[in-house]
């Protein structure tokens, strides 16, 4: 079978999700007509909820927490629109 979530870690989650896409579009017991099939499409590989964005506003403050663990320099001072440090 073709690789399909290239961005995936090998797991049971993505072979089920593989076998489930190949087995919808494939005549046999799980074929699903065109007509019925609903496509999702996302931002990088991973699945979003259907209104994403609290999780999106999660994620953003995250990333810019880790940041400034790592270089609380970089978080504040010129072109940044917050004050510098004292």
């Amino acid at each position: 079978m073709t690789d399909l979530l290239t961005s995936w870690n090998d797991c049971d989650a993505k072979d089920s999700i593989q076998r489930f896409i190949v087995e919808s579009a494939a005549p046999g017991s799980g074929f699903i007509e065109a007509a019925d099939r609903i496509a999702v499409f996302d931002n990088d590989g991973t699945m979003w909820i259907e209104q994403p964005q609290p999780v999106q506003i999660d994620f953003i403050f995250r990333a810019l927490t880790q940041a400034a663990a790592k270089d609380p320099a970089g978080v504040r001072g010129a072109g940044h629109g917050l004050p510098a440090p004292m």
